[in-house]
């Protein structure tokens, strides 16, 4: 007889297997309950849109010039990736930028807390979520919150930061505070999924809601953009489509019985050359995705021998990382590689193999001028507004640096 554990896996499998389905099901099956599901799903977005539309809802607004990042279905399309991108950029045309995140699942995403001060990290990963963390190491000049209420967060750190502008992290859906630029990521590979809602699709709201987006930027995409995603651009006609790659980077290599200092410990020195090329590895990562990670780490020349995938934002334990170490020497390897992401989250020991921590940087390649004039000119009216309250003080306003 199966555990529940086990049934309950082999559940989930079935339903992913049917979210990422394109093909018809028959009438009395999961499939057609989870399309009940979605038809329920899709009347209460319609109902809270229509609550926002007709101002039933609040939308707070904060004195800063807000930058939005979000996408449309569920799972990774790089939202991180691209919030660290932007910060760096934002900050190379001089601005003070403060990062709001949800914190999703981490124990301050209802209290709210302060994960970087822009100098020191406050919080561990438990505490301001995966990916706010990973972002607040990466960024150690940034300051990082996070809070499910995007209004109050950003309204704090304001009083704390004084920043010149905030990024807002995974906010697409969320409306409660107003956005100057509103970033829609789509995965070139699967941009609409299988154009069904959660749960029957990976479609977080209708299609219509692209309208929404102030510039769509297709992830994952060699140049140059596929017919299908011409179509969507001539869609959104006239906002800005922008098209980036996703490039795998090596963020460390820990040796074998080298301590993991886990979460609290500072941004690993990148490694030089490709110390995957050749290399017999066992790859384990819990992303929403898992199946890109392994299809990265096979292009960047290693060997994969076994995989192990866990879900998203999952929980390392001692035990889960037993059992990797013991599936990994099984299968004859002596290294394992995962995400950063993933590497925040593992427990502090010492591993017995070596252990590769693999990061992606975003790259606009022949699309980055083009980006980089968008977000200036979109910036613009507020270097004009800082400009005329700068002259009245007798001050100079930041954010004529960019100009």
């Amino acid at each position: 007889m199966m555990s529940l554990k086990t049934q309950k896996q082999k559940l989930e499998k079935k339903i992913g297997a049917i979210v990422a389905s394109r093909g018809s099901h028959p009438v009395f099956s999961l499939a057609t309950l989870l399309y009940g599901g979605s038809l329920l799903y899709g009347a209460g977005v319609r109902m809270r849109q229509s609550l926002y539309a007709h101002g039933v809802l609040s939308v707070g607004q904060v004195n800063r010039p807000v930058i939005s990042i979000g996408n449309l279905t569920a799972g990774g399309t790089g939202k991180t990736p691209l919030a660290i991108h932007l910060a760096k950029l934002l900050d190379m045309l001089g601005l003070k930028v403060l990062i709001v995140s949800r914190g999703y699942k981490s124990l301050s995403e209802k209290t709210g807390a302060v994960v970087s001060d822009g100098r020191t990290i406050l919080c561990d990963w438990r505490s301001a979520g995966d990916e706010p963390f990973l972002m607040a190491r990466m960024l150690m000049h940034v300051p990082v919150m996070v809070g499910k209420d995007r209004f109050a967060t950003a309204s704090a750190g304001l009083q704390r930061f004084a920043p010149d502008i905030v990024l807002l992290d995974d906010a697409f859906q969320h409306q409660g505070l107003a956005r100057d630029v509103n970033l829609l990521l789509l995965d070139a590979n699967e941009p609409l999924g299988n154009g069904h809602l959660l749960p029957r699709g990976p479609l977080r709201e209708p299609i219509a809601a692209l309208k929404r987006a102030d510039a769509i930027i297709f992830t994952r995409c060699a140049q140059p953009p596929n017919e299908k995603q011409r179509e969507l651009a001539r869609m959104i006609h006239p906002r800005p489509v922008f098209y980036c790659g996703h490039a795998p980077v090596v963020r460390c290599l820990v040796p074998a019985m080298h301590p993991l200092v886990g979460a609290e410990a500072t941004k690993p020195p990148a490694q030089p050359g490709n110390p995957l090329q050749g290399r017999s590895v066992f790859a384990f990562a819990a992303l929403a995705r898992n199946e890109t990670f392994w299809s990265t780490v096979s292009g960047m020349g290693a060997l994969i021998q076994g995989v192990m995938g866990f879900s998203d934002h999952h929980f390392y334990s001692a035990k889960d990382i037993d059992g990797l170490v013991q599936a990994a020497s099984q299968s004859g390897c002596h290294t394992l590689v995962t995400t950063d992401k993933d590497f925040v989250r593992l427990p502090r020991m010492s591993l017995p193999l070596d252990l590769i921590v693999l990061g992606v940087d975003i790259d606009f390649g022949v699309d980055y001028d083009r980006w980089q004039r968008f977000i200036a000119d979109r910036l613009q009216p507020f270097a004009r507004l800082a400009e005329r309250k700068a002259h009245r003080k007798g001050t100079t306003g930041s954010l004529l640096w960019m100009f």
